[in-house]
């Protein structure tokens, strides 16, 4: 039996529950449900683009750049560019791709 959310008391108990978060975005903070944690299988979890279905977690979790496979999804959403620095290809966030390379310089 799966408890809701607003019944876990303190932070670190409501952080660990998979469908729950810590909100303090008002005071005082309270556990509340994770926007995807609503969908408790993977068809259900599918029918929200902003959800995805974590086969690790075995929860729909929330829908991040670096949660899609494929290159043809990753370009498909305007928030994410395919990458493949470093001799990777994944997708990652655009905030990332305009971030210049960095150059160090020592000086002794």
């Amino acid at each position: 039996v799966v408890r809701p959310c607003v019944e876990y008391g303190d932070d670190r108990v409501c952080n660990a529950a998979k469908r729950c978060h810590w909100d303090t975005t008002a005071a005082p903070g309270s556990c509340q449900q994770l926007p995807c944690g609503r969908f408790e299988n993977a068809t259900m979890c599918a029918l929200d683009v902003e959800c995805t279905w974590s086969e690790s977690e075995s929860a729909c979790v929330a829908r991040t750049c670096h949660t899609i496979p494929t290159m043809c999804e990753c370009q498909a959403d305007a928030r994410c560019f395919w990458s493949r620095a470093g001799g990777w290809s994944r997708c990652e966030e655009q905030v990332f791709g305009k971030c210049p390379t960095l150059d160090l310089v020592l000086l002794d």
